[in-house]
């Protein structure tokens, strides 16, 4: 690699069509390097599908309303090196591929935390809707996420959980509510539009979106703290105005959305308890036995093997006697180098006589959609050894 400059990408991700990009190595200069002006006539991020492609905008509104953004979000990081084991094989025994197993995800986690520092389990899972922090909704990014969140949960059939939310409310009421819910998630899309989206929303005004959020509170039953964790992502990545208000604890909340590596230590769940203490096999031994015979008597001996269990989970979960586990989430990670991933593609035609030089994966929550799947950008020793970075081929195994 040069030892100094830029090495960039530009690329477009226009869904469907044939991704035309292009790497640049851009030497240093010794001058002060600045942001360029966004060019009048570029085109939104993921063109004519960025409606489908960020948290921001929603396709409930027509096009010439939607203000898709015409830059994805800006994310600092630090880059590190990780010294993959070895024995980093795929499921097929192919060390040329990357492989996720236990070895490779404490590796990561190794070079990001050497502390080991586990993440506390979640005790409280119960949907919540409170405001998250007074400034909340701190500018109008945050804003348009909220109102497409609602348009989506609303348009063009409400998916509301009345159930839960409501559940005294007649069909008219829940159809008068939905057409007044529909007409206020459009106002508060085109009001947020009319603003840039960096800038940030007066308290005034922020204190009364807040208020019209409450009355629409069954709107985000179950889905509010995802609103939030998306409002604030928006905020981060777009270096908002609005993003020195948001609290330290809120910023940190979000970590896992961007951590390579996540530690986290948990009690034992049914299945592992019953493994643990023996009760597994004899399980598995009658729902064998059942799935051959059809009886009504061995269907009753697979269904006792399972309430044992249950029982016994219940109550060592009652006595603190469950033990402790220790889970390492750590996803395919971004990465310039090592072996390529295997995502039923064509990447093996590649991996021979190329290197890998870049690989992205897509990331919802931090504004980077991929779909699923991976893209991979190959390169020959040689021409990277020259410089001839023109000469990059690329391998999108997703959809």
């Amino acid at each position: 690699m040069p030892r100094d400059g830029v090495l960039y990408l530009f690329s477009s991700f226009e869904w469907g069509d044939r991704m035309d990009f292009r790497f640049i190595h851009a030497a240093a200069d010794g001058e002060r390097w600045t942001a360029l002006p966004i060019p009048a006539d570029l085109p939104p991020a993921f063109g004519t599908e960025a409606a489908q492609s960020s948290r921001l905008v929603s396709p409930h509104v027509p096009p010439e309303r939607q203000q898709a953004l015409q830059l994805l979000p800006c994310w600092s990081f630090e880059p590190i090196a990780v010294d993959a084991p070895a024995t980093c094989d795929d499921d097929d025994g192919d060390a040329r591929f990357w492989a996720d197993g236990a070895d490779v995800k404490e590796a990561i986690l190794r070079t990001q935390d050497p502390w080991d520092t586990p993440e506390s389990e979640p005790i409280d899972k119960r949907p919540r809707f409170e405001r998250p922090f007074p400034s909340f909704p701190q500018d109008w990014a945050a804003v348009r996420v909220i109102a497409a969140a609602a348009l989506d949960k609303i348009m063009p059939t409400a998916r509301i959980e009345w159930q839960w939310a409501m559940p005294d409310a007649d069909d008219a009421m829940r159809e008068a509510l939905v057409a007044t819910w529909r007409a206020d998630a459009i106002a508060l899309y085109d009001e947020a539009v009319a603003h840039s989206s960096g800038a940030a929303v007066p308290s005034e005004r922020s204190d009364a979106l807040w208020l019209q959020l409450v009355a629409m509170k069954p709107v985000f039953w179950s889905t509010f703290e995802r609103v939030v964790r998306d409002a604030v992502n928006a905020s981060l990545g777009l270096n908002s105005a609005g993003r020195a208000t948001i609290p330290s604890e809120q910023v940190q909340a979000l970590a896992s959305a961007h951590t390579l590596a996540t530690v986290q230590i948990r009690e034992e769940h049914q299945h592992e308890f019953a493994k643990r203490i023996g009760l597994h096999e004899a399980l598995h031994a009658a729902r064998a036995i059942y799935r051959k015979s059809r009886s009504p008597d061995d269907l009753e001996q697979a269904r006792a093997a399972e309430t044992q269990i249950k029982d016994r989970f219940e109550q060592a979960k009652g006595a603190d006697e469950l033990h402790r586990v220790r889970d390492i989430w750590a996803p395919t990670p971004n990465r310039m180098f090592g072996c390529p991933s295997y995502v039923q593609g064509y990447v093996e035609e590649y991996v021979d006589d190329r290197l890998l030089l870049l690989e992205l994966s897509g990331n919802d929550a931090i504004g980077f959609p991929l779909g699923e799947g991976v893209l991979q950008f190959m390169i020959r020793p040689e021409d990277l050894a020259a410089r001839r970075f023109d000469r990059v081929e690329t391998v999108v195994s997703g959809y």
